[in-house]
């Protein structure tokens, strides 16, 4: 390849990288909101451990191997399969307390 092509096809790689890291943000935090602030707080201080970082942002091991390698919480794991979904597939999803989910059931 041409030095020219290489730098945009850098270019663009860097771009489709920012813009997913964009709406796995928005996504979280879309999601964040819908969490009793207990549980939010547990997952945000295990997702701002530094090994669950680098091994979530690592590419080519399927997400649900890394989620099994770092032995994350239940809560967390739901947390990120729901996030990656939203990201991947649109709908919102959300982790709002049983009893609410359950309200006027009967």
């Amino acid at each position: 390849m041409t030095s020219p092509l290489v730098r945009r096809l850098h270019r663009l790689e860097a771009a489709h990288d920012e813009d997913r890291r964009r709406r796995i943000t928005a996504a979280g935090e879309a999601l964040f909101r819908t969490m009793e602030p207990a549980h939010g707080e547990a997952v945000r201080a295990w997702l701002g451990r530094p090994e669950v970082r680098a091994t979530l942002c690592t590419r080519g091991t399927p997400l649900l191997e890394r989620l099994a390698a770092l032995e994350a919480p239940a809560l967390a794991q739901a947390f990120v399969l729901l996030t990656m979904c939203q990201v991947e597939q649109g709908p919102p999803g959300t982790l709002a307390p049983e009893a609410d989910a359950t309200a006027g059931a009967g």
